[in-house]
């Protein structure tokens, strides 16, 4: 039989049912953790071909730089040889020296840029002159030289040495040299002038026989050549 009037002992229902659900609702979720790693690449490694594209590379700049430095900055020359001597009317005696001198001179320009122009200069040997010229570059130009010496005077000691070798061997060793002022145009803005000096050393002339007359032996020689830049 039923106490209607008797208190019930417990929780509702839906309290119960609301308060799991609220719990439900706030319980803790579970935590992700990650961990980042940095991973250090290997240093790239230079291959074989990179390697010689770079030696290549630097051959091919150094050649370029010293073609660059070398064509502007040589030093320019030029050639001198005595192609020929003949001697007449060749007398010495008493230290006075008599003689004409007819040389063959080739002058070249040896450079492959640098124009060449020789001017005349205010110093003569023997009262003889060159006239100016002017050389392209590569050109050989010929010049003939006439030389009369009257009565110079020589030392003494040079005239016993003239006189002892033309009589005992027949030949006089002589050394020649010129002397001239030249500009030099190596194809840029800057034309240079230079005073070149050409020493023809050591030219053997013989004598014949109980005459005047005397020829260089010996086919070309070449001189050894001086530039003073103004």
């Amino acid at each position: 039989m039923e106490h209607p009037k008797e208190p019930a002992i417990g929780y509702p229902i839906d309290i119960i049912s609301h308060a799991q659900s609220e719990y439900q609702l706030t319980a803790a979720q579970p935590t992700i953790t990650t961990t980042t790693t940095n991973v250090v690449q290997p240093p790239r490694r230079v291959s074989c071909t990179d390697f010689l594209t770079l030696v290549v590379t630097s051959i091919i700049l150094s050649i370029i730089f010293y073609m660059m430095v070398f064509g502007i900055f040589k030093s320019p020359s030029v050639s001198f040889q005595v192609n020929s001597v003949s001697v007449s009317s060749f007398n010495d005696s008493a230290s006075q020296m008599t003689a004409n001198w007819n040389i063959s001179f080739c002058v070249g320009n040896p450079n492959k840029e640098t124009v060449i122009s020789y001017d005349l200069k205010d110093r003569f040997l023997l009262a003889a002159a060159v006239l100016p010229f002017y050389q392209d570059p590569m050109d050989q130009t010929e010049v003939e030289v006439s030389l009369a010496a009257s009565s110079v005077h020589v030392e003494k000691w040079t005239d016993d040495a003239i006189s002892f070798d033309r009589t005992r061997v027949g030949e006089v060793g002589f050394n020649v040299k010129v002397q001239a002022m030249v500009r030099l145009d190596p194809g840029t803005e800057i034309e240079t002038k230079h005073s070149v000096l050409a020493c023809c050393r050591n030219l053997t002339v013989a004598f014949w026989t109980n005459t005047a007359l005397g020829m260089m032996l010996g086919g070309s020689r070449t001189c050894e050549t001086h530039l003073e830049t103004y």
